[in-house]
């Protein structure tokens, strides 16, 4: 299968999202800021081809199941991580495996420490190869975006 140029169109997927996910983890550049548990702020967007069928016949099995939300935060729940690009990539791995969805992004926000900050975020794209996954099981990825 060849690559998609710039210029052929996308075919339009339907979205679905979390929106506010308080996701507990352990992350930070120093072992202090790793010490205690930090709750991040996550916005998920799940890109799926079509999710018609689903609407149409009111059939949970054809769409996917918002308990992924519970899925996302056992993921990291508990694990440490130096950076939260990484917990992005890990988020976008446990969406990706359901079999429904094209595409993900991942947003991922610290909470603010500053009163003029917003706080560190970063932003995540991944997808699942199109005609599924290579015979490893391997996700193709593109490129990052960060916030």
């Amino acid at each position: 299968m060849s690559a998609r140029s710039s210029n052929e169109p996308v075919a339009p997927m339907d979205m679905l999202f979390l929106e506010g996910l308080e996701v507990p983890c352990r992350v930070g550049c120093t072992d202090p800021e790793r010490a205690t548990p930090q709750s991040l702020r996550v916005e998920v967007k799940l890109y799926c081809p079509s999710l018609r069928d689903a609407a149409l016949a009111d059939d949970l099995e054809r769409t996917v199941d918002y308990r992924l939300a519970g899925e996302l935060i056992d993921a990291v729940q508990g694990r440490e991580f130096l950076l939260i690009e990484r917990v992005a990539e890990t988020l976008a791995e446990v969406a990706l495996k359901n079999p429904l969805i094209d595409h993900v992004t991942i947003s991922v926000r610290k909470r603010r420490r500053c009163r003029d900050s917003n706080g560190p975020a970063c932003r995540s794209r991944a997808a699942a190869m199109r005609e599924g996954r290579d015979q490893h099981g391997r996700l193709a990825r593109r490129p990052h975006q960060y916030a």
